[in-house]
């Protein structure tokens, strides 16, 4: 049935001259979980997604539209390109940025706060589970002495930072570091 009142639509759209392609340009998706629905949809004009959550029964949750109403809880803001990595419980996990410095976001939905940020390497793909998540953490700048790209990295303008596996357990957020220090570029 979506199907098909999609097609209408373009249909519609095309006999009445009108361009349908960016209502659709940026359909929502959707996190189901610890008894929220979230419901997320890139922004047109910004990089990032407007990202909202819904309290919902555990066998009650409604269609993947994004459609603001009252309750829900507004997690986006302009100022900020965030988009959703994943949903653990209650705890929803967020990238946040554009470039090469990068932080995770770890909203808890159940208290309507951002939890935790933390700079990371995006280019480590996170692990999600029910018991945390698992990334690769920025800890500090690097130096020449310890990153042997530091000099690359300063010749092109950026910065250097130390990163190390790190794991964030649920629900109390404690953080546990494994494995050897890596060198990533930074804005």
């Amino acid at each position: 049935m979506h199907r098909t009142f999609r097609i209408s639509l373009l249909v519609l759209a095309s006999l009445s001259g009108v361009s349908a392609a960016p209502a659709f340009a940026s359909e929502a998706q959707c996190k189901f979980g610890g008894g929220f629905q979230v419901i997320s949809r890139a922004r047109a004009e910004a990089p990032g997604n407007d990202i909202i959550a819904r309290a919902v029964p555990a066998s009650a949750a409604g269609p993947c539209i994004f459609a603001k109403r009252g309750g829900d809880i507004d997690i986006s803001t302009a100022d900020e390109a965030d988009t959703v990595l994943g949903l653990a419980g209650t705890h929803l996990v967020m990238d946040r940025g554009t470039g090469p410095s990068r932080e995770l976001v770890i909203y808890d939905l159940s208290a309507r706060k951002v939890a935790l940020t933390l700079a990371y390497d995006d280019q480590v793909p996170v692990k999600i589970t029910a018991a945390g998540v698992t990334l690769a953490a920025v800890t500090g700048p690097a130096s020449a002495a310890n990153c042997p790209k530091f000099k690359d990295y300063a010749a092109n303008g950026l910065g250097a930072a130390l990163t190390i596996e790190t794991h964030i357990a649920f629900p109390g957020l404690a953080r546990t570091q494994s494995g050897k220090s890596r060198c990533i570029a930074q804005q």
